[in-house]
């Protein structure tokens, strides 16, 4: 009989040589992303220093031979990691994911909310628990102060667009009549 058959409970797991090298691969296809990424987006990713070491060394590395061979090794660093949380990270960054969707569109609905109902700040800060709500409020009534100022603005345009509308129309109707009164005599 095979060794597969008299695996104890207390015995490890035997992984295979593909599974192994899938794993790897998995691990320094997540470590090139994660080179991808702007240097000041890292501070949002749980790294240790020699991972953030790596990655910043890896933005040095002009030959692409060299960088393959440096993202093998940010890939072995990889395993010391939280993979669930930089993957998590990674998708806030990358706008086709589900998960910067969401994230979006609760941004979205919450910003409607705040912006057109004051109450719901009180909601905001109670679901979200901002460290700064001083800032957040100035931010919110600067918010409504220019979307007023652009509202007007966009009046005094929408007239301004009209105007010429309106002279071409008159202008129009002037050649018709005149066009009318002189074919008449």
């Amino acid at each position: 009989m095979s060794d597969f058959e008299y695996l104890d409970d207390d015995e490890e797991e035997i992984i295979s040589k593909t599974q192994i090298k899938k794993e790897a691969q998995l691990l320094q296809d997540l470590g090139i992303r994660l080179m991808e990424v702007k240097e000041g987006y890292w501070k949002n990713f749980p790294l240790s220093d020699r991972l953030l070491t790596a990655l910043e060394e890896s933005k040095r590395i002009p030959s692409h031979e060299a960088k393959r061979r440096h993202a093998q090794f940010v890939g072995r660093l990889m395993r010391s990691a939280d993979i669930a949380e930089i993957e998590k990270q990674l998708d806030l960054l990358d706008s086709s994911s589900t998960v910067f969707q969401q994230v979006s569109s609760e941004v979205e609905r919450w910003r409607e909310l705040l912006l057109t109902q004051p109450d719901s700040l009180t909601d905001f800060i109670t679901e979200f628990q901002p460290q700064d709500i001083q800032s957040l409020r100035q931010l919110i009534r600067a918010t409504l102060k220019e979307q007023e100022k652009n509202d007007k603005e966009k009046q005094k345009a929408d007239l301004q667009q009209r105007k010429p509308q309106f002279i071409v129309k008159s202008r129009k109707t002037l050649y018709k009549s005149l066009k009318q009164i002189i074919s008449s005599k």
